[in-house]
């Protein structure tokens, strides 16, 4: 009982956050949204095993990390995703195309005030990226960025 209390609790929240968090994300071409259920049903389970990770400079391109540039070289036109940041947990998630997920992510990230993720939607990779204002003390103005992806082979 307590769990659907703090669900509903976090809908409501949402509907609060709503406008700002869908805004994030109003430019992407067919972008599906995914309700706050169907959300954490599909977070369950992810199985990713090797981690890379880097920081680089603030930037307006995507290219500057390597990290990023790999997986949309390694990514096909149809290949989709899920975009989301932290405020899913009130808000849902979207359902993209994985290489306009990537080219966005940095804007996003740097927008909003928590981490931005792309989850493949075969959950092959996770990515994870945080934008460090001027205000951070270590790493102002700079990017951290994290991929998990599952073994092969």
């Amino acid at each position: 009982m307590d769990s659907r209390l703090e669900f509903l609790k976090r809908l409501r929240i949402g509907k609060l956050k709503s406008e700002h968090y869908k805004s994030l994300f109003a430019d992407f071409n067919g972008a599906i949204f995914i309700n706050l259920e169907y959300s954490e049903n599909i977070l369950n389970n992810i199985n990713c095993t090797i981690s890379q990770d880097e920081m680089i400079e603030s930037a307006d391109s995507f290219l500057k990390s390597e990290l990023l540039t790999n997986v949309y070289m390694g990514t096909d036109d149809t290949s989709k995703s899920y975009i989301f940041t932290d405020d899913y947990e009130y808000c849902g998630m979207f359902l993209v195309y994985t290489k306009e997920a990537i080219k966005k992510s940095l804007k996003i990230a740097r927008q909003d005030s928590n981490h931005t993720f792309i989850l493949d939607f075969n959950k092959e990779f996770f990515i994870r990226i945080n934008y460090y204002d001027q205000s951070h003390h270590d790493y102002p103005l700079k990017y951290d960025i994290s991929l998990r992806s599952r073994g092969k082979g």
